[in-house]
């Protein structure tokens, strides 16, 4: 057999006593303000919220109580102030070439890899790489030298001037760490790395 389910009533007390309200208070009250509103026994203002699925004919009554909110932000970001590409030049010299055709000459030069990260760990590093836009060819605080050779093309009746050395990359900023949307740390930061091989040339008339 079945049954008419019947809207039932959950009532929320406010803390809010009704004695407390002042004649003047009391005068103040709009008619729209007690629409929804009643009298507990204990002398308390509640309010009537109804819901078509609460139990027949049960009234719950209930302290309101603040709703504790936080915002769901905990992450490491990178705040840069400057950012500056360069170049670290390991070798350089100057090559003349008095015949009427071009000429080639190969060196053996060595520059380097390396990574100054002015922070504390590789995935913060890695947090300051992805902001800038700019990767490390090095591992994270790491140096290391590289050694090829290299040749130039020299052209006729020129003196050249040849470079080799690295493509670098520098920035300042600040590491901020937030937890729940607070920020709790905000650290300096200057780092430098080495980003690829780099040469040129640079050549005058004689």
């Amino acid at each position: 057999m079945s049954t008419k389910k019947k809207m039932g009533t959950v009532v929320i007390a406010s803390a809010l006593l009704l004695s407390t309200l002042s004649p003047v208070a009391a005068q103040n009250v709009k008619a729209s303000d007690l629409e929804d509103t009643f009298v507990t026994e204990d002398g308390q203002v509640g309010t009537e919220i109804h819901y078509e699925d609460a139990i027949d004919g049960e009234e719950v009554f209930e302290e309101s109580k603040p709703l504790l909110r936080y915002v769901a932000y905990d992450e490491t970001v990178y705040m840069p102030s400057t950012k500056s590409a360069g170049t670290k030049i390991s070798y350089t010299a100057e090559v003349t070439n008095n015949s009427s055709t071009a000429d080639k000459v190969s060196r053996s030069v060595t520059r380097e890899k390396f990574v100054k990260a002015g922070v504390s760990t590789s995935a913060e590093f890695g947090i300051l790489t992805a902001k800038v836009g700019v990767k490390a060819e090095g591992s994270f605080g790491k140096t290391s030298k590289v050694t090829v050779t290299y040749a130039w093309s020299i052209p006729a009746k020129t003196k050249t001037t040849i470079k080799y050395g690295s493509k670098t990359y520098a920035t300042t900023g600040y590491m901020a760490r937030y937890s729940r949307g607070n920020l709790t740390s905000k650290t300096y930061v200057s780092s430098s790395y080495s980003t690829a091989e780099y040469s040129n040339k640079t050549s005058k008339g004689l």
